[in-house]
């Protein structure tokens, strides 16, 4: 009964034109925390971080960066306190990587901040890859 069950869920979903992935719901947490809840909580940060001043020079790059920062706030810290352990967990590798940023701007090593932007194009560009177009 379960297998019809997830077979007709997996068909409703296909027709939708979505792609079903059968993982556990722990890993589902862990995964969507990196790929969604972190970088919605971080966008919002971005966003945050910003003084008045700022604001008319922000251009499309902001933009594109903190869209997301304008969804609903309740809805929100709903979907982030239910995932709280593993949007912290992400939290505290995107601090690691804040922390190395940081060291290597104020240090002037080019060759360290060279590495982690091509680390995040590099993985940017594995990911649209996965992406059905």
């Amino acid at each position: 009964a379960k297998k019809n069950s997830f077979l007709k869920i997996e068909k409703f979903w296909k027709s939708l034109g979505c792609r079903v992935f059968k993982i556990s719901s722990k890993l589902h947490d862990r995964l969507i925390a990196e790929v969604s809840h972190t970088p919605h909580l971080v966008a919002s940060l971005i966003a945050a971080s910003v003084e008045k001043r700022a604001f008319k020079f922000a251009a499309s790059g902001f933009s594109d960066t903190t869209r997301i920062a304008l969804a609903d706030k309740e809805l929100w810290a709903e979907i982030l306190m239910m995932n709280k352990a593993n949007v912290v967990r992400q939290l505290k590798n995107f601090d690691n990587l804040i922390k190395k940023s940081i060291s290597a701007l104020s240090s002037g090593d080019r060759r360290r901040l060279k590495a982690l932007l091509n680390k995040g194009k590099t993985t940017r560009l594995e990911i649209d890859k996965c992406r059905v177009k």
